[in-house]
């Protein structure tokens, strides 16, 4: 497991972040894996502020390549409130069922002028 960013979200635009996952230099193929990513202000809180999957198109894995794209459309990041520290980590589930911690880290949500 690795720790990224801290990353920014700015509200009213879209956010992407990409990623390789790999053993070494080589990619890990990611064919068959699931994934799951939750934006939480607290650890403890209920509702996460945004989830993505690989099931609702918000992360996209490219298979033998390795790569996870993270993408939250600028209409979810509209409603976002400013925040300095929302925790978030990311699970990927393998084909045979087993479920691995990839990244963990921190994203601040900021208001910009351009709305």
């Amino acid at each position: 497991m690795a720790i990224a960013g801290p990353f920014q979200i700015d509200i009213g635009f879209t956010f992407q972040q990409s990623f390789v996952y790999k053993s070494g230099d080589d990619p890990i193929d990611l064919t068959g894996y699931t994934a799951e990513m939750h934006i939480r202000a607290g650890i403890d809180d209920v509702t996460p502020l945004v989830e993505l999957t690989s099931a609702n198109g918000r992360i996209i894995l490219g298979g033998t390549a390795g790569t996870i794209e993270l993408l939250i459309p600028h209409a979810d990041t509209a409603p976002l409130s400013p925040t300095k520290k929302a925790g978030f980590d990311l699970k990927l589930t393998s084909p045979t069922g087993i479920a691995a911690l990839f990244v963990e880290g921190y994203i601040e949500i900021k208001k910009r002028n351009t709305r």
